[in-house]
């Protein structure tokens, strides 16, 4: 059960990372984007579609991170598929 919870706490805060860098990026692209709008004179279609870019490149970071702790479970679930199709037949 303590393995669980830890596992659980662990999974958790790995979940609760990815989306604070999603949040953290939508303020630092928008304040940025407001500086280069008032400053250098870039368009709002341009600002909004770099804006997005970023935005789904971040959400794919992100939620890319929310799975790094699988990666133990699933090389080991590929050695244990690569020892079932290894294994002799018992015909």
């Amino acid at each position: 059960m303590e393995k669980a919870k830890e596992k659980g706490f662990k999974a958790g805060l790995a979940m609760g990372f990815s989306q604070m860098q999603i949040f953290i990026m939508n303020a630092i692209v928008f304040y940025v984007g407001a500086v280069f709008c008032r400053d250098i004179d870039l368009s709002v279609n341009d600002m909004f579609r770099t804006i997005f870019s970023l935005t789904f490149a971040t959400m794919g970071a992100g939620n890319n991170a929310a799975f790094a702790g699988d990666i133990g479970a699933a090389k080991n679930a590929s050695k244990n598929i690569f020892e079932i199709l290894d294994s002799e037949d018992e015909f």
